[in-house]
């Protein structure tokens, strides 16, 4: 093999060595800026956190592999250097071997925490929107009480359809309400009964949308549950391997 000529490497490991601690440098400054604001207390945040985490983990990576590019430049063309890079590059290693070793299972409880809070969350909602359909229907049943036990109100809608000065889609409308106003007052059973199609169809919506978004979440949560680890183990496996290679060429 051909070895590379001094006045050739030099200025190759110092590039190499000036973009792997700008990639190292990156790293931390990013690391830092997702701890804020810090919440430590709350899963759904350090759910976040490990997995923006782990998705920036291969720069890291990146940037302690060139820096150790640049240590073997140097090596392999017998360049005198001053010998800080090698720490510097064991120590970022050991560091970030502990942090993916530590991420992983992190990540892996607070997902499962963060998947309840994220259904109890799914649920309240679609608790909230039963309570308003009740609310509606009541509303809805109270008016057309109003309007049955009121005889002028009919005689004005009754009225206003014999004018003919209405539109004739309006006009359609009108008399369907009225129709169903004088049943509704003939037999009041017709709109418990009316009501009651109503609010089971729209419970029957309200909890079919509620189970479908529940089980995305879930979904979501569990494939998290998977992905993050398993790729916190994997970059905390090839931070160590770093580490020991150069550990054993020190000694």
């Amino acid at each position: 093999m051909v070895a590379f000529r001094p006045n050739n490497a030099a200025p190759i490991a110092l590039a190499l060595k000036g973009i792997g601690c700008i990639l190292l440098a990156i790293a931390l400054i990013d690391y830092l800026v997702l701890l804020f604001p810090l919440d430590l207390g709350d899963p759904q945040w350090r759910f976040q956190l490990s997995s923006q985490v782990v998705d920036r983990g291969v720069l890291p990576l990146l940037g302690i592999a060139i820096l150790g590019l640049s240590i073997w430049v140097e090596q392999l063309s017998e360049l005198s250097s001053k010998g800080v890079m090698k720490p510097v590059m064991m120590v970022a290693s050991a560091a970030l071997t502990l942090l993916f070793f530590i991420v992983g299972p992190m990540h892996f409880v607070d997902a499962g925490k963060a998947s309840a809070s994220a259904t109890r969350q799914v649920n309240n909602r679609a608790d909230q929107a039963e309570v308003q359909l009740e609310a509606r229907l009541q509303q809805e049943r109270a008016q057309i009480n109003a309007v049955i036990s009121d005889p002028s109100q009919l005689q004005d809608l009754e009225a206003q359809l014999a004018s003919g000065d209405i539109p004739e889609d309006a006009k359609e409308r009108l008399t369907t309400i009225k129709d169903n106003l004088v049943r509704f007052k003939e037999d009041p059973s017709l709109l418990e009964a009316q009501q009651e199609s109503t609010r089971n169809r729209a419970l029957s919506a309200i909890r079919s949308s509620g189970l479908e978004e529940s089980n995305r979440v879930a979904l979501e949560f569990r494939k998290s549950r998977i992905r993050v680890p398993l790729s916190s183990f994997m970059l905390a496996g090839a931070f160590m391997f770093i580490f020991w290679t150069g550990f054993t060429q020190a000694r």
